[in-house]
């Protein structure tokens, strides 16, 4: 993804200097690296590139910017991956059998609108029925002929007859339909709607009675009030809510295993009263927020280019980190995603550690915290970073323990916030208490995710209607463009036919028939139970801030999932943690106000800002 039109100015192109510098970033993927300029189809528009700095794994010779380019350059070398390309998966293979699930998710979500839509034509006729006894029904000897006649007659009493009966059958499906009764009743639900959190902890209790966190402002009283049911409320913002593109500037960060993870970064723009020109700026007294998607999504996600946008206009810099394997990013070596993998955000939120100048080495000497550089200093150190890279993870923090992790403690000169949505939630939630003290991080806001993924599998709503998407996608997205990378029929350390592959329907079979044999775990209940906070031995020592939004008619993910933690916040057994459930919203929907279309994802943008702001505002009050 190329640098935007518009210049960046100083403190914004030290920041990207700065990543530049480390080891283990690239402008490109390493992939598409190369020190032979023969081996590069150069046609002059750009430069040659510079070699990946991976030393331990080979890189393979890749010389055009296409992943289906570097999937034709590795078959050539690979005579073993030419003879499985024939036997892979066309996506017409396991498209077909979804179709029902397509049918009972439409059908879920007009449901309700078609009870109201003949209740109201029953009425009508009746009325008119009311007002004349003149009707084919009248006579008893009903032929067919008779029935056709009155049909085309436009009888009264006919159509209320036809009408009443699709009426009640709606009306008795209605009845049985969990989300209507969760949206309407809160039946269904174990975990009701309201705020939990440790009264002991100071912390929390600060939080508590700061805007959108004291309970003035519930979403329940803004909400659009005719998107009634999670399944509404979730299926209209995704489909039908837009929010202004932005132009990312891309780098990637590789990994321990030699797969490479790409940071899109969104810097906020003003306009330059020297030149009359606008530019990109990086602002190191404010936030830095980290956005996180779900499972199937990208920085292109109308929700996360709302958030940036929406955090750009305030001033802050935005960056997102992308999901192995997604928005075309090649997998090389066969590492695919791991949802309980936390390794990944850990590397990037080093990386951008560096950036922001938090505790890097230089000349022996590191910057201190308290660092807020002077724009002649921005030069000096500008003119110094030119040349070879010279740091690494290994070097460029103060707070040196085994890991080389910065450290929570640490007050750095730039705070950083990160909020995860849907599955980027639950991969957050499992940062924050796998690495204690050592995220990196101010706060963490955990959207739609969960806090014990095995109470989802029951959920049958999920399974039925809205995971059969999902899991298109994640084949559409991740395993048919990486299938080259798996064997056709199975091999003794993988196990992964992709055959069987396709006969999955939902994440749950996807899981078991995919996730725990690629990546060696024992059961579901192994892989959901490394997925959780709340079966991890950390979560009752939880040391950085979170907040856990979620809505108590969530189709998607049930809020049933954090019945553990809401129990050990109100027998006071966690600090550190403000657990808000809402009445409505649907899974990371949120429609507020008559229209909808405009507002977008206002609500949960104003929970993520109040809550980055008011922890560090509550830090420096209760010292």
């Amino acid at each position: 993804m190329p640098d935007p039109i518009l210049p960046l100015d100083k403190s914004a192109r030290l920041f990207l200097d700065r990543l530049d510098q480390l080891d283990e970033v690239t402008t490109r993927h390493p992939v598409f690296l190369t020190a032979d300029p023969d081996d590069y189809d150069h046609d002059g528009s750009e430069p040659p590139l510079r070699r990946c700095c991976f030393t331990t794994i080979p890189n393979p010779v890749v010389t055009e910017d296409s992943h289906k380019a570097v999937i034709r350059k590795l078959a050539k070398k690979n005579k073993e991956l030419i003879a499985a390309l024939p036997t892979t998966l066309h996506p017409m293979e396991f498209l077909l059998p979804f179709i029902p699930a397509v049918w009972r998710l439409l059908i879920q979500l007009f449901r309700p609108f078609l009870t109201l839509y003949f209740f109201y034509k029953c009425i009508s006729y009746f009325l008119v029925i009311a007002a004349s006894s003149d009707s084919i029904l009248h006579d008893k000897n009903i032929t067919i002929a008779n029935f056709i006649a009155g049909l085309r007659s436009n009888d009264p009493t006919l159509w209320f007859t036809i009408h009443f009966a699709i009426f009640s059958t709606f009306l008795y499906s209605v009845y049985f339909d969990e989300m209507l009764a969760r949206a309407l009743w809160g039946w269904n639900s174990a975990v009701k709607a309201g705020r939990y959190y440790n009264k002991d902890d100071k912390l929390m209790s600060y939080i508590s009675q700061t805007k959108y966190f004291d309970g003035k402002i519930n979403y329940e009283e803004i909400r659009t009030p005719y998107l009634f049911t999670g399944d509404t409320l979730t299926a209209i913002p995704f489909a039908l809510f837009a929010a202004p593109e932005i132009d990312y500037i891309r780098r990637w960060v590789s990994m321990e295993d030699g797969e490479a993870v790409a940071i899109d970064i969104s810097f906020p723009s003003r306009m330059n009263s020297k030149t009359n020109t606008n530019e990109l700026y990086h602002d190191p007294t404010k936030v830095l927020h980290i956005a996180l998607f779900g499972l199937n999504g990208g920085s292109n996600e109308a929700y996360i280019l709302d958030f940036a946008h929406r955090i750009n206009a305030l001033g802050h810099t935005c960056i997102c980190m992308i999901t192995r394997g997604l928005m075309g990013s090649p997998i090389i070596y066969g590492n695919f995603f791991d949802g309980s993998r936390t390794t990944d955000l850990e590397r990037v939120v080093k990386a951008i550690h560096v950036g922001l100048g938090n505790g890097i080495v230089r000349d022996d000497k590191y910057f201190p915290h308290h660092f807020k550089p002077s724009q002649t200093q921005l030069e000096e150190e500008k003119t110094q970073l030119k040349g070879d890279k010279k740091w690494n993870f290994g070097n460029v923090f103060v707070e040196y323990n085994p890991m080389h992790r910065p450290s929570a403690k640490f007050k750095w000169n730039t705070p950083i916030t990160i909020n995860g949505w849907s599955l980027g939630g639950v991969i957050l939630g499992k940062y924050t208490v796998r690495l204690a003290e050592y995220t990196g991080i101010s706060s963490a806001i955990c959207l739609a995710g969960s806090s014990d993924a095995k109470l989802n599998i029951g959920y049958e709503n999920s399974k039925k209607n809205w995971q059969a998407f999902l899991t298109i996608a994640a084949l559409i997205n991740i395993l048919i463009p990486q299938q080259h990378l798996l064997s056709p029929i199975g091999d003794a350390k993988r196990p992964i036919c992709m055959k069987k592959i396709s006969n999955v329907r939902n994440m749950v079979q996807f899981d078991e028939a995919f996730t725990i044999n690629y990546h060696g775990y024992n059961s579901i209940e192994d892989y959901y139970n490394n997925l959780s906070i709340s079966t991890d031995s950390n979560f009752s020592s939880l040391d950085c801030p979170m907040l856990i939004i979620h809505a108590d008619d969530d189709p998607v993910i049930t809020v049933d999932t954090h019945l553990p933690t809401v129990k050990a916040l109100e027998e006071n057994k966690i600090k550190n943690l403000f657990c808000m459930i809402s009445r409505g919203g649907g899974h990371l929907g949120y429609a507020t106000t008559m229209n909808p279309f405009a507002a977008r994802w206002e609500y949960p943008m104003q929970c993520v800002k109040h809550f980055s702001e008011q922890i560090i505002q509550a830090e420096k009050i209760l010292q």
